[in-house]
């Protein structure tokens, strides 16, 4: 008896270690590692939509870490680490929403505002709430 319940704790600790490694978790958001941390509703509203449309290329933590090797070596230039405060540390709020609405030409961003992106404004704007607010977000890998 005391054998069988060391193994199902040894495989129930191998398990939980393997979910908390991987970034899986049960309930919560499906792609990112962070759900402990308590955003605002605005940014959470803001990183759905970045669930959306822009971790494929900027990755799971919008870091630019979990983004295929594949798929970076297609993206030129590779994507903006989203986390990296010196990265944005001259742009501004509208400086960012003007690449987010435009794309930037000759490179991998889309133009995602209007008219003819799929965002609108009010959803660049949240998500400019939520890259603001993980940023401060310390990295848990």
């Amino acid at each position: 008896m005391i054998l069988k319940n060391r193994h199902i704790h040894l495989v129930l600790t191998l398990w939980l270690t393997g979910m908390v490694l991987s970034g899986c978790q049960t309930g919560r958001s499906e792609f990112f590692y962070f759900d402990d941390y308590v955003l605002s509703e605005k940014a959470q509203m803001g990183r759905n939509i970045f669930n959306r449309y822009c971790y494929a290329c900027h990755g799971v933590e919008a870091d630019e870490r979990t983004v295929s090797d594949a798929l970076k070596q297609k993206l030129n230039p590779k994507p903006t680490n989203l986390r990296n405060p010196k990265a944005l540390k001259y742009k501004r709020d509208e400086a960012i929403s003007k690449i987010i609405i435009n794309g930037i030409p000759g490179t991998s961003m889309i133009a995602m505002g209007p008219p003819d992106g799929i965002l609108t404004l009010e959803q660049i704007d949240l998500l400019l709430i939520y890259l603001k607010e993980i940023r401060n977000i310390v990295y848990l890998r």
